[in-house]
């Protein structure tokens, strides 16, 4: 009978250590590679920076978490900095102009920087193929913390004369 409880102890233990492990090294990414972000970020980047675009325009709508979730934005940029919004949803110009809100494609970039930089959890982006624009972002910075993931998505991109 002892035999049996040492191998129930001994599988116990071990069961124990695997937990304490992997919450351990779950929420740690001190050795997660970032190679694949980076050289997609600055690839994409560089394609961006060689189109030169000093007058843009962009839609996106907002996602959820947010007090407006749902409304589209329309957003125009002119020499890297956010010359207007335009709520097409309410038909209002709103007054928070913030660069997290509504970001130029230079912040979306140093955004999506940061997040490797500071070893996020998960980091999910796509890229526009012809000038390299992200599309998309998705990043969770602490794998078991809520509310603080940044997500965007641009829904339409157009240079403006």
């Amino acid at each position: 009978m002892t035999e049996v409880f040492r191998s129930i102890r001994w599988l116990l233990v071990r069961l124990l250590a695997c937990i304490l492990l992997s919450s351990i090294t779950g929420c740690d990414n001190s050795f997660r590679d970032y190679t694949s972000e980076q050289s997609e970020l600055s690839k994409n980047q560089g394609i961006w920076q060689k189109t030169n675009h000093q007058k843009y325009g962009y839609s996106y709508t907002s996602p959820g978490g947010y007090v407006d979730a749902g409304n589209q934005y329309n957003v125009d940029v002119v020499d890297g900095i956010v010359a207007s919004v335009f709520c097409v949803t309410t038909n209002e110009n709103p007054s928070d102009l913030t660069l997290v809100r509504h970001p130029t494609v230079e912040n979306l970039f140093g955004m999506i920087q940061s997040a490797i930089n500071r070893r996020a959890y998960n980091i999910v982006v796509t890229y526009d193929s012809v000038i390299g624009y992200p599309t998309s972002v998705f990043v969770d910075y602490e794998r078991n913390t809520a509310d603080e993931e940044f997500i965007f998505r641009i829904d339409s991109f157009q240079d403006t004369p």
